[in-house]
């Protein structure tokens, strides 16, 4: 059973997320989110030393995430999750 929190601001995920012991792994296909605000983002698990946390990332976040996953997880995460991205872009992190 995972908590359920408000969201977090995706500048402030990006500066938490790259740190020493913790790793980004996409879910199974299963995971894409369909409907609501984050419609065609992806469920994201990010696993630290103690552990795992599971996040909805919005699919114009997706971009943000290179060098953060596997190159065969990222390019399977672009593919799965394009529709909207194309449609909103990619956003800017303040």
């Amino acid at each position: 059973m995972y908590e359920i929190t408000d969201p977090i601001p995706v500048g402030e995920w990006l500066d938490v997320v790259p740190r020493p012991g913790r790793d980004l792994e996409v879910l199974p296909y299963d995971s894409l989110i369909a409907g609501g605000r984050y419609d065609s983002g992806h469920a994201i698990a990010l696993h630290t030393e103690d552990n795992t946390f599971m996040y909805a990332v919005p699919p114009e976040v997706i971009v943000l995430l290179k060098g953060m996953l596997p190159d065969e997880q990222y390019r399977k995460l672009l593919e799965r999750t394009s529709k909207r991205r194309k449609q909103y872009g990619t956003p800017v992190i303040r």
